[in-house]
């Protein structure tokens, strides 16, 4: 990611701050609840009868804090918070929850935090300054991949590759038809794009998702925008297309732009829109 691709997405994070004041929605499933605190992205707070389990920690130190906060009137002990994928956005706030918990993620996205998470932080650091890390974070125990026990709540763990993102995690409650896909998932949101031949494997899983997962997950908890139902594996999809369709009448980078906000009028986050522009048409 070059360094003018960065400065862009500092700027657009900065404008967005205001959408984490305790911005929170809870789902309940019987005895189980999941918080989502709706911040530059989604961190999901997984509530059991008696222990918690946090998805992502947030980008920055202020708003891990109001996680935290947060995290603590629930009165339940917080017993790990594990990272969904390599993205800044959701791991540069894990250090305010290292200390007392656990932080966990596969060996896939661990090496993937050791190979980009640095470059993050040189780049980051001037513009956030006291609000991220100084280190690249170090998980404390690796997630086996497959089916887990939660204080009872059956959790499947499983792990994508060459999306969004180099590597990352999908957790599914089958019991409850709940499923957590992080960024592989945007709802009504300008996705993210980095790679054309990325972009089309991304639309292989999320057709799958659509003729498979569909028929038993009805609530969909996403990475960016408010959580959903299966409808966003299709929402993208069309999105994902339109986009190659798009590149490949060979528009330059501002008509690929435009071209995109014309046929996507009702999504939010152009900031977003113009960072997939410059990793497309810019690529490090």
């Amino acid at each position: 990611m070059s360094l003018k691709t960065v400065l862009f997405i500092i700027s657009f994070l900065f404008s967005s701050l205001a959408l984490a004041a305790e911005n929170i929605s809870v789902i309940s499933s019987g005895a189980l609840k999941i918080h989502t605190f709706h911040g530059i992205s989604n961190s999901h707070l997984i509530e059991t009868k008696n222990e918690l389990h946090l998805i992502d920690a947030q980008m920055t130190f202020k708003h891990a804090r109001q996680l935290k906060k947060y995290i603590d009137s629930v009165g339940k002990p917080l017993v790990q918070v594990i990272l969904s994928h390599n993205h800044p956005a959701h791991w540069f706030g894990a250090e305010i929850f290292s200390s007392q918990t656990p932080i966990a993620t596969t060996a896939n996205i661990t090496k993937d935090l050791k190979n980009g998470g640095y470059r993050y932080i040189k780049n980051l650091k001037k513009k956030l300054k006291d609000n991220m890390p100084d280190q690249v974070i170090k998980p404390d125990v690796e997630l086996n991949l497959g089916q887990h026990n939660w204080d009872g709540l059956k959790v499947i763990v499983e792990e994508y590759a060459e999306q969004e993102s180099h590597h990352s995690l999908v957790l599914k409650l089958p019991e409850h038809g709940i499923m957590i896909g992080q960024d592989l998932f945007y709802n009504e949101m300008f996705l993210v794009a980095s790679d054309r031949n990325r972009n089309k494997h991304w639309v292989e899983i999320l057709q799958n998702f659509s003729a498979n997962e569909a028929k038993h997950y009805k609530t969909i908890l996403v990475g960016h925008g408010k959580n959903s139902d299966p409808a966003v594996f299709t929402q993208d999809i069309k999105y994902l297309n339109a986009l190659e369709a798009t590149l490949a009448k060979g528009l330059t980078q501002q008509q690929t732009q435009q071209e995109m906000i014309k046929q996507f009028p009702e999504k939010g986050g152009k900031g977003m829109l113009a960072i997939s522009m410059r990793n497309l048409f810019n690529p490090h």
